[in-house]
């Protein structure tokens, strides 16, 4: 990172010399060595949105290149770069190696929430996953079946298709699928939304997933920030179950309010201390955690209205509501 971080500003001054196919091995090894550098991202960017010679000469690969770099590094690009991406990838997924593939799958989940990824892409970058699902590996099957759900692609027949590539064994007692640098936490939770909706996979992975969600949030601020937008859907299916120590944890995450690692860090610490204190603790927390969701429906009014894209920041609130009803709902005491 230290070597990266040095020659960022000279490898951003040379962008626009850069060859397409060299921009494309830019951003990768930039996306993926230094996700702090955004210089040499950016400057690709601006350098593919001023030559339009330089966008049409790139391929399907590259493509899938700059997609990746620009997810490995949290940099999201503009609408007209993810359009322009999706133009050179279209026709062509079918030319990839299996990693790049899968690669570009999840890169796409992650940067298609800001728009240019047409329907078209999604469902041709689907076709092409489920027809190397019987070679791909456990891993890239779970990336795949992660990223699928999350562009809304992935119904029960993909899933039982990827599925049966999985390995079913809990963590410990033979392979796991979720290896600690495998899945992202904003995959986890389409996959583990996607499994309670449509079923077919095998309960080591969801054991696996749920382990590892609780790990991944007590370790990384950046974790919750990142999962914010799209934990909903695990957290309504995690619902009904929310009196379990995985519910509760869950559900306080979800509710904390995420200004700063420290408080994170508290909130993790009491939810943990509340599950291991069993029904009685849990029923103290539920108390909490309906403060909470106060607190946090303020916080979320106070940071939209800072936002200057109101059609997404609607498009959020709308979301939080439904969240909180759900909450609400579920921690209201059971009828006697």
């Amino acid at each position: 990172p230290a070597l990266f971080s040095a020659a960022e500003p000279f490898m951003a001054a040379g962008v626009p010399r850069l060859h397409p196919w060299a921009l494309a091995e830019a951003a990768l090894a930039y996306g993926k060595a230094a996700s702090g550098c955004v210089g040499v991202l950016a400057a690709v960017e601006r350098q593919l949105l001023a030559s339009a010679s330089a966008a049409a000469a790139l391929g399907a690969g590259d493509g899938a290149k700059l997609l990746a770099g620009f997810a490995a590094a949290r940099f999201v690009p503009k609408k007209e770069q993810l359009k322009m991406l999706a133009r050179a990838m279209h026709g062509g997924l079918a030319e990839l190696p299996d990693s790049l593939l899968v690669a570009a799958a999840g890169a796409l989940a992650r940067v298609a929430a800001v728009g240019g990824c047409g329907g078209s892409l999604r469902a041709e970058l689907r076709d092409e996953v489920l027809r190397r699902a019987p070679r791909l590996s456990a891993d890239e099957a779970a990336t795949s079946a992660a990223a699928l759900a999350a562009l809304g692609e992935l119904d029960r027949d993909s899933l039982q298709a990827l599925a049966g590539r999985l390995p079913a064994a809990e963590p410990g007692e033979g392979p796991s699928p979720l290896s600690p640098a495998l899945l992202p936490g904003l995959y986890l939770a389409h996959l583990a939304a996607a499994a309670g909706k449509g079923g077919g996979l095998p309960s080591g992975l969801l054991a696996a997933a749920r382990r590892r969600w609780m790990a991944e949030s007590a370790a990384s601020d950046a974790f919750l920030v990142e999962v914010t937008e799209t934990a909903e859907s695990l957290a309504l299916e995690a619902l009904p179950n929310h009196r379990t120590p995985d519910g509760l944890l869950l559900l306080d995450v979800l509710v904390t309010d995420r200004g700063t690692g420290e408080q994170c860090a508290l909130q993790l610490a009491r939810a943990k201390d509340l599950s291991a204190a069993g029904v009685a603790g849990a029923e103290l927390g539920h108390s909490a955690l309906r403060r909470r969701v106060t607190e946090a429906t303020q916080g979320l009014l106070v940071g939209l209205l800072r936002q200057s894209d109101w059609a997404c920041a609607g498009r959020k609130a709308e979301r939080a509501a439904v969240l909180i009803k759900a909450i609400e709902a579920a921690l209201r005491p059971a009828p006697s």
